[in-house]
């Protein structure tokens, strides 16, 4: 709900980002919100856009 609703300051207070990308591959997303947050995810894994 963070993620799809939250304010900036809300997702920095309540998501683990660490957790988020180890676990970003598993999530059940709704399509527009993975490819929101997908160029976050890549770089934060060093993935390089293809």
């Amino acid at each position: 709900m963070v993620l799809r609703e939250g304010l900036p300051e809300d997702v920095l207070t309540y998501v683990d980002g660490v957790l988020l990308v180890d676990l970003w591959d598993d999530l059940v997303l709704p399509r527009d919100l993975r490819a929101a947050w997908d160029p976050v995810i890549d770089q934060a894994l060093g993935r390089t856009a293809s």
